[in-house]
């Protein structure tokens, strides 16, 4: 891989990347050979999707499509845009300035859906979009809407921040946690007194991975007692989800944790196809049999 890419994509033909640090747009060939260049001077590239033979990624504020095949990049008409993308066969969904755009993939001009306050993760799941918010007590909601903007619906309440979500036609899927603080970012006392122990950023702790179904229903934990989750995705009967170097699995009704790939270095969020699972492991594009 010619750098670290936050997430993959997959079509029939290829696995796409976008890099955040050597700004490289590419795909790899799903039986393997070498990167196929589809745009470079993409630094800070987030989120990317495949839809349509075509690519769409957000780099800069901004969300830019090139054609799956190759071909001359270009612009979508969007500004501050936030970095994550969903797409479905008909159209792309993103946050530009707090609000929640929907535009046709053949481009034309968006359509705002809503306002959420501070939202950030995006999920497609059967009839809707899921995404997370933050609340009025500084917690995190998530929250489904349909793509033509109606039936706004808050699932799931006063939740830990949230590091990754997915979703299915059965419900949404994400991953949470906690930093625990250690010490005190209080100034040292006037008086004689020891002054505080400085703030520590501890590594992420009490994770956990839930489910709330598509119908309103309470949650469910499928897996807790975690430490480091990050990005989640969701194939077939599994939850997958990134956790330190190491990617793992669940079955989406809960169960043992199971390992699916590790190594050293970064771990991507995986992309699927009907029989592999792809993610970037290190400085390689892998691929691990489901």
């Amino acid at each position: 891989m010619p750098g670290k890419a936050f997430a993959l994509a997959t079509d029939d033909q290829a696995i796409y990347f976008a890099t955040y640090d050597t700004g490289v747009v590419g795909r790899v060939k799903r039986g393997g050979g070498k990167v196929e260049q589809l745009a470079i001077g993409q630094e800070g590239a987030t989120d990317i999707v495949v839809a349509n033979s075509r690519v769409y990624w957000v780099t800069a504020g901004r969300v830019r499509t090139v054609a799956a095949s190759g071909g001359t990049s270009r612009e979508l008409p969007a500004q501050s845009v936030s970095p994550w993308l969903v797409a479905s066969t008909d159209d792309l969904f993103y946050f530009a300035s707090e609000s929640l755009f929907r535009v046709p993939l053949g481009g034309s001009t968006p359509l705002r859906l809503g306002s959420p306050k501070h939202p950030a993760l995006l999920a497609l799941g059967g009839r809707f979009i899921y995404f997370t918010s933050e609340a009025e007590s500084g917690t995190t909601e998530i929250a489904r809407v349909k793509p033509d903007g109606s039936s706004l619906t808050i699932v799931a309440k006063s939740q830990p921040p949230v590091q990754g979500l997915a979703a299915d036609g059965e419900g949404v899927y994400w991953s949470a946690g906690e930093r625990e603080v250690i010490g005190s970012d209080e100034p040292p006392p006037s008086t004689g007194a020891p002054a505080p122990m400085p703030t520590v950023a501890a590594p992420l702790t009490h994770g956990s991975l839930v489910f709330a179904p598509s119908n309103g229903g309470p949650t469910t934990v499928l897996a807790r007692d975690r430490s480091e989750v990050g990005a989640a995705a969701v194939d077939g009967g599994f939850l997958y989800w990134t956790e330190g170097n190491a990617l793992l699995r669940v079955e989406k009704g809960g169960g043992t944790v199971a390992l699916v790939c590790s190594g050293n270095g970064f771990v991507s969020k995986p992309a699927f196809d009907a029989k592999h699972v792809y993610m970037q492991l290190g400085s390689e594009l892998v691929a691990a049999i489901k």
